[in-house]
């Protein structure tokens, strides 16, 4: 059996599946919920948040909430991105958009342990492109997560390998139509955490309130103990 033979088909189309399953998301992956709490929070701050034009020569404060600002722009709409992907069945494709939150969160954190606005100015005047790798390690990013995130973003078959391959004995297929597993939920639970984290940040920066910040907290951390048992069920 070549390992480029299909799973079953189902007799849909491919818009009837996707369509299933949007359809069935808010009772599969109750961590959708989640995420979409985590971005409707962010989404606020960044209404109550808004300012002008980039301070070309402004304090270091105002550099850095600039910068926040887009940092929390640009990571509201990834997740809300990949919510949509993760929705119609194309978990793998959404970790391209982590790793851009990855990447942000990165950012986001020199931007935040630095006194002089100078990390936010680099951002801003789009200098901080190389040595990417080593300020997410710097972050705190799982080691190798970001490696994983870099080859699906970049068109690497290790994809296919670690994400879509069934294995059953010698023979293998390739699942590559639209489908959902625990990845979806370990997906969704990461982008709330980045949405908040990113949330907190350019609410503090501008001196606001995160809403229903201690409850979101208590949330995350119950899905994160659930996820990992299930996890380490889903591995043994």
């Amino acid at each position: 059996m070549s390992w480029w033979d299909s799973a079953p088909i189902v007799e849909m189309t491919i818009d009837d599946q996707e369509s299933e399953l949007r359809q069935a998301v808010d009772a599969e992956l109750p961590e959708r919920g989640l995420a979409d709490t985590a971005t409707t929070c962010l989404a606020q701050i960044i209404e109550g948040s808004a300012q002008g034009d980039r301070p070309e020569s402004g304090s270091a404060e105002s550099l850095n909430l600039h910068a926040l600002m887009g940092i929390a722009v640009l990571t509201f709409r990834a997740t809300r991105a990949a919510m949509a992907i993760v929705a119609a069945g194309y978990e793998s494709e959404a970790n391209r958009h982590l790793r851009s939150v990855v990447e942000l969160h990165a950012h986001r954190k020199a931007i935040e342990t630095d006194a002089t606005g100078e990390e936010a100015r680099a951002w801003l005047d789009r200098k901080r492109g190389r040595g990417i790798t080593r300020r997410v390690q710097a972050a705190g990013t799982a080691k190798g997560l970001y490696g994983e995130l870099s080859a699906d973003a970049h068109g690497d078959p290790a994809g296919i390998y670690r994400r879509l391959m069934l294995v059953d004995g010698e023979a293998r297929a390739v699942n590559w139509g639209p489908h959902r597993g625990l990845l979806s939920r370990l997906l969704l639970h990461q982008f709330s955490l980045y949405s908040l984290f990113a949330a907190k940040a350019l609410a503090d920066s501008a001196g606001v309130e995160v809403p229903r910040f201690l409850q979101l907290q208590k949330d995350l951390a119950a899905t994160a103990t659930e996820l990992k048992r299930l996890a380490s069920g889903h591995a043994a």
